[in-house]
C-alpha cells in the first residue's frame, strides 16, 4: 500500500502528457509488528472465571473431609510414621512392609511435621499434591482441546466426585505423586507427538548444484535435507523420568505412563539416540530407588489379594462398579445413588461418553491426542491384570484412568457454540466471536454438585465434625494410663501410633509394616503381658494375651479398648 505525498527534497516524476511534476509517492509506514498470542494460552479472564469454582471445590472438599467418610486410617498414618523416621535419620526407599510403593509422600510430609502433628499435615499435603495434579491436567489438555475446555478439565479433576475427593484427601503410598507422574509422562508424550517425524536424507536431483537448488527442485527433498526433531531429546528425557518415577510410585501408574509412551515410540522409532536411548536413561533414573531396593532385598513379591477373581470378572467390575463409584453414582457399600435407575443410566451414558470422546479427540486432533486416548481405551484391560483390582470399595484402582476419563468427558464441551471442529486448540477465526467463558463456571459447578453432594448425603447425611476424634481420644487414653505397647487390628494400630507422637509401639494382628515395633511388642507380650493393651473396632473379637478377666474393657466411640489390670503383673 502506498500514499502520495510531496517530497520536500525535490520534485517527483514528470507526467509525460502534461509535462508537470507529479507528487513523489512514498510507501506507507508498515504497522508495528505484534507478537502473535499463543492459541492455547490461559488468559487472566479465564483464571478469574475459574476462581469461584476453585472456592466451591475447596468448600466441598472441606465438607467431605469433616464427614465420617474421611476417617484417617493406618495406611496414611504410616506415611506420617515414616515421615517421623525421616526426621530421625531413617530413609526408606519403599513403603515399610511392601516391595512396591514409593515413600515420596513421607519425605514431603516431614517438613510439615516440624510445624505440628495430627491430621492436618496429612490433609494439607494431600490437597497440595492434588492441586498440582489438577494443574498438570490443564497443561495436558490445553494443546488438545484448547484453553477453555482445558481449564474445565483441571477444575473437574480437582473435585471430580465424592470418591475422588476422599482418595485425594489421603496421602496414600505413592498415589498422589503417581497420578502426577503419569500426567507428566502423558504431557511429554503429547509434546513428542507434535515433533515432526524423522525422514531419511534424499539425494538432490542431478541438475541441482547445492542443497538450496535441490530444495527448489524437489520440495520433498527439502524436507528431508533438514533433520527434524532437533529438540526431541529433552522431551524424551522428561517422558522417561516421569514414567520411571510413576513405576516407582505404584506399578499401576507406571503401566499407564508406559502405554502413553507407545504412540511417540512408534512415531519416532528411527530416532534411537534422541528418543529410545534418552527415554531409557530417564526411565532408569526415575525408577532407580526401586532398582536399588531390589538389589538390596531381592525380587519383589507380588501384591496380595484377599479375594480370588478371574481376569474377565475384574474387567466387568471396572465397568459395573469402579467407574460408577468414581462418577459418584454408587456408594462405598455398593448401593446406587437414589433414584437407582437414574444413577445406572447416567453411569452407562458417562462410560460411553468417555470412550466416544477419546476416539473423537483422535479423529479431530490427530497425533497429539493419541497418548491419552490410548491410555483411556487400553487402561482397563491393562489394569485388570493386577489381581488386587478386584477390590472396588473406595475406587482407588480407578485413579490411573482419571486423566483419560476427564479428557474424554471434556471433549464434549468443545461442541458448545463458538468452537470449530477443525480448530479445537487454535485461536478463533477472524471476525468470529470469542469463545464463550461461561462453561468454565457452569460445567464444573453442575458436575461437582451432582457427583459430590448426593452420594455423600446418602451415606452420611448433612454432617460436620471431626471424624478422627475417637482415634485421638483413644490414643490419649492409652498414653494417660501409661500404656506403651498396643496390639490390635491393622486399620487401628498404626493410626494410634501416629496420634500418640511416638509414645506407643504397636503390632497389628496382620500386615506388620514396622518390624522393630512389632518385635518390641512381641517381647512385651511374652515377658510383661500386663503392659500390653488391645484395641479393636467395636464388636471385633480380640486376640487376648491374658485371660479375659484380667482386662478392663472401655469403649471410646467406635473402639473397644482392653486395658490390662496392673495387679496381674505383681
Amino acid at each position: 500500500m502506498t500514499t502520495p505525498d510531496a517530497d520536500p527534497s525535490g520534485p517527483g516524476p514528470i507526467d509525460p502528457v502534461s509535462g508537470r511534476a507529479l507528487p513523489r509517492v512514498i510507501p506507507a509506514a508498515a504497522p508495528p509488528a505484534q507478537r502473535a498470542p499463543r492459541p492455547d494460552r490461559l488468559g487472566r479472564d479465564l483464571l478469574l472465571a475459574a476462581l469461584p469454582v476453585v472456592v466451591l471445590g475447596l468448600l466441598v472438599r472441606l465438607w467431605i473431609g469433616h464427614t465420617p467418610l474421611v476417617i484417617a486410617n493406618s495406611d496414611e498414618a504410616l506415611v506420617g510414621l515414616q515421615a517421623r523416621e525421616v526426621l530421625h535419620g531413617t530413609f526408606r526407599l519403599m513403603v515399610a512392609g511392601n516391595d512396591y510403593g514409593s515413600t515420596t509422600e513421607s519425605y514431603l510430609l516431614a517438613p510439615l511435621l516440624l510445624i505440628g502433628s495430627g491430621t492436618w499435615p496429612l490433609r494439607l499435603l494431600a490437597g497440595i499434591l492434588w492441586f498440582a495434579v489438577a494443574l498438570a491436567v490443564v497443561r495436558l489438555a490445553r494443546p488438545i482441546v484448547g484453553p477453555v475446555p482445558a481449564l474445565i478439565a483441571g477444575l473437574l479433576t480437582f473435585t471430580f466426585s465424592s470418591a475422588v475427593v476422599i482418595l485425594s484427601s489421603r496421602p496414600y503410598f505413592g498415589y498422589p505423586t503417581g497420578v502426577l507422574a503419569e500426567v507428566v509422562a502423558l504431557i511429554a508424550a503429547g509434546a513428542a507427538m507434535a515433533v515432526p517425524v524423522a525422514r531419511r536424507r534424499s539425494r538432490p536431483r542431478p541438475n541441482a548444484a547445492d542443497a538450496d537448488d535441490a530444495a527448489d527442485a524437489d520440495p520433498v527433498a527439502s524436507e528431508q535435507l533438514e533433520p527434524p526433531a532437533r529438540r526431541l531429546w529433552p522431551i524424551a528425557l522428561v517422558a522417561g523420568l516421569a514414567a520411571g518415577f510413576a513405576i516407582w510410585s505404584h506399578p499401576m501408574f507406571g503401566l499407564m505412563a508406559l502405554i502413553g509412551l507407545l504412540p511417540p515410540t512408534v512415531r519416532h522409532w528411527r530416532r534411537w539416540g534422541q528418543w529410545w536411548l534418552t527415554v531409557a536413561v530417564g526411565g532408569v533414573a526415575g525408577v532407580s530407588p526401586w532398582l536399588i531396593y531390589i538389589t538390596q532385598k531381592g525380587r519383589p513379591q507380588a501384591a496380595y489379594s484377599a479375594s480370588e477373581s478371574t481376569y474377565p470378572e475384574r474387567i466387568g467390575r471396572y465397568l459395573s462398579e469402579l467407574l460408577p463409584r468414581m462418577f459418584g453414582a454408587e456408594t462405598f457399600d455398593g448401593d446406587w445413588v437414589r433414584p437407582a435407575p437414574a444413577a445406572v443410566a447416567v453411569s452407562a451414558v458417562l462410560i460411553v461418553a468417555v470412550f466416544a470422546g477419546l476416539v473423537l479427540l483422535v479423529v479431530r486432533r490427530g497425533a497429539v491426542a493419541w497418548p491419552v486416548a490410548l491410555v483411556g481405551v487400553a487402561g482397563i484391560p491393562a489394569l485388570a491384570l493386577f489381581p488386587q483390582t478386584v477390590y472396588v470399595n473406595d475406587a482407588r484402582y480407578a485413579l490411573p484412568l482419571l486423566p483419560a476419563v476427564v479428557l474424554g468427558l471434556v471433549f464434549w464441551s468443545t461442541l458448545l457454540p463458538g468452537y470449530r471442529p477443525a480448530d479445537l486448540a487454535g485461536p478463533a477465526a477472524p471476525g468470529r466471536p470469542r469463545r464463550p467463558r461461561w462453561p468454565v463456571v457452569v460445567v464444573p459447578v453442575i458436575w461437582i454438585l451432582l457427583t459430590c453432594v448426593p452420594v455423600t448425603v446418602q451415606q452420611t447425611g448433612w454432617t460436620w465434625g471431626d471424624p478422627d476424634a475417637n482415634a485421638k481420644a483413644t490414643a490419649d487414653l492409652l498414653v494417660d494410663n501409661g500404656v506403651r505397647f498396643v496390639r490390635g487390628d491393622y486399620w487401628t494400630t498404626y493410626l494410634l501410633d501416629y496420634y500418640a507422637d511416638g509414645a506407643l509401639q504397636v503390632r497389628p494382628d496382620f500386615t506388620m509394616r514396622l518390624a522393630d515395633e512389632a518385635a518390641a511388642v512381641d517381647r512385651a507380650s511374652r515377658d510383661e503381658p500386663y503392659k500390653v493393651a488391645l484395641v479393636y473396632e467395636q464388636g471385633d473379637p480380640p486376640k487376648l494375651v491374658l485371660p479375659a478377666a484380667d482386662y478392663q474393657l472401655l469403649r471410646v466411640g467406635t473402639y473397644d479398648v482392653y486395658l490390662p489390670q496392673v495387679s496381674t503383673g505383681r
